[in-house]
């Protein structure tokens, strides 16, 4: 029997519906936020185009070919990519809290781990060609992210699609409340080194500040970069990434190696203290834990 046209259904019955109802709760959370402080953001009408695409693909090919693995990479590549619009513009909202910076703090932790963080980021940029190819793969986070959960959904690894999801929203709740708690302009700010042609940490550290003051709240969608500092979020999801792919052969190990140089990158390229990264290892190891935890707990009761 063929699924109805309102329910988006894995060949083997899998339902992604608690993923997009917990999509959906974060993008109302956001709207209702943004109403509240009067945050505006334009430019949305391109996002929601290729959404209502690959959500069309998705009821077409489950209507009349209900096994399509297509269908399943393409419901997945949704998903992800309304997860990542609404939990990037949630750390924007976080951020109204304003509470004092901890750069100092977060300075002298990398200190005490002998990073002297100046000299870090010049030797990355000694060699033009170095820093570009690090730049190019720290830039690739979100189109890896999508690659990889249409991957996992087309070769039909639905646990993994589901632990893919769920760790990462999890890991960004936590980030989110982590940097809300321990807000921080990041090292580049710290060190006067924004002037330098680092443009993209710029607008970072510009949407930040203005969010925290609570004045000129109007972002295109492409304006929007990332806010956070502490702890990694792009370190938590190079790890996640590397850790759904698990065992997957060739494509496992190709990630695996991608996302090394990916860790590399986030230090000089993104701006972050060698802090933020042990504390984005940190969230997604608890992650994991609570996760495993979570569901041995529900093995024992149903058991």
């Amino acid at each position: 029997m063929r699924p109805s046209i309102l329910t988006l259904a894995w060949p083997s019955g899998l339902r992604l519906r608690t993923g997009w109802f917990a999509v959906g709760l974060v993008a109302l959370v956001d709207a209702l936020w943004s109403a509240q402080i009067g945050l505006v953001i334009e430019g949305h009408a391109a996002f929601v185009v290729v959404l209502c695409v690959l959500l069309a693909v998705t009821l077409i090919l489950r209507i009349f070919r209900p096994a399509s693995r297509i269908a399943a990479a393409t419901e997945v590549t949704a998903l992800y990519l309304a997860f990542a619009h609404a939990d990037n513009l949630l750390s924007y909202l976080a951020a109204v809290f304003a509470l004092p910076l901890r750069d100092d703090l977060l300075a002298q932790l990398d200190q005490a781990l002998g990073v002297d963080w100046p000299a870090l980021w010049h030797a990355a940029r000694a060699n033009p060609a170095l820093a570009d190819a690090l730049s190019f793969c720290y830039r690739s986070l979100v189109p890896e992210s999508l690659a990889i959960g249409a991957y996992l959904a087309w070769t039909g690894r639905e646990a993994r699609v589901r632990e893919f999801f769920w760790l990462a929203l999890i890991t960004s709740l936590m980030t989110t409340v982590l940097s809300t708690l321990l807000p921080a302009l990041g090292p580049l700010s710290q060190f006067g080194l924004l002037t330098q042609g680092n443009d993209l940490n710029l607008l970072d550290v510009q949407n930040l500040e203005r969010m925290r003051s609570g004045t000129g709240l109007h972002f295109g969608v492409g304006e929007m970069a990332g806010i956070v500092a502490f702890p990694s979020y792009h370190t938590v999801l190079a790890l996640l990434m590397a850790w759904v792919m698990r065992g997957t052969g060739l494509a496992g190990r190709a990630v695996l190696a991608w996302n090394l140089i990916m860790m590399l990158s986030i230090v000089p390229i993104g701006g972050h203290y060698v802090t933020d990264q042990i504390g984005g290892a940190a969230v997604l190891l608890a992650a994991i834990l609570l996760r495993r935890n979570v569901g041995l707990s529900q093995a024992a009761r149903t058991g």
